[in-house]
């Protein structure tokens, strides 16, 4: 099973807020029936929007069953795939605003590294993503698989004696 896991929009909310006060005006020209200073400022309003969203999606999180890929870019994409038996320490920093809104930062280490190989700011759903990799951490630790199977328990059959032909007497 594949988990995704992307920047935070909150850490964005002044812009969007902005954005949101940008488009507003700019109706409220049109409205008044100055069409020109309306446009002027709509276009840049949808730029500043577009832009903001291409930052949220540039850095993203994906963990399988194996290893974590961790990919950013936008027009060129960069991917690193990290195995969890290589992860050596993860470490999460939120302040209380962040931890109230369920977002904040992740620092990945491995081994044959000094400083963090990933590092990722404004993660959502941070506690489940921490969760799941350490998890993952462990698991490959104890040399088990990292997603065990369900398995039934054998049904319990009684064996049926065997039955043997009847002996003849000797006389």
């Amino acid at each position: 099973m594949k988990y995704k896991f992307k920047t935070s929009r909150w850490h964005l909310f002044f812009f969007y807020v902005l954005v949101l006060a940008g488009f507003v005006f700019s109706i409220f020209k049109f409205l008044k029936g100055e069409e020109n200073f309306g446009f002027f400022v709509l276009i840049p309003v949808v730029v500043v929007f577009l832009i903001l969203e291409l930052i949220i999606k540039r850095k993203k999180i994906i963990l399988g069953d194996i290893n974590l890929t961790f990919s950013e870019g936008i027009f060129s994409r960069s991917f690193k795939k990290i195995h969890y038996a290589n992860i050596t320490d993860l470490s999460v920093h939120q302040n209380i605003l962040q931890r109230i809104l369920g977002f904040g930062s992740l620092e990945i280490t491995t081994a044959g590294t000094s400083e963090a190989e990933v590092k990722m700011k404004n993660v959502v759903k941070l506690v489940k993503l921490e969760k799941i990799i350490s998890e993952k951490m462990s698991a490959k630790a104890q040399n088990r698989p990292v997603y065990q199977q369900k398995t039934h328990p054998p049904v319990h059959r009684p064996q049926q004696p065997v039955q043997r032909p009847p002996q003849q007497r000797r006389r």
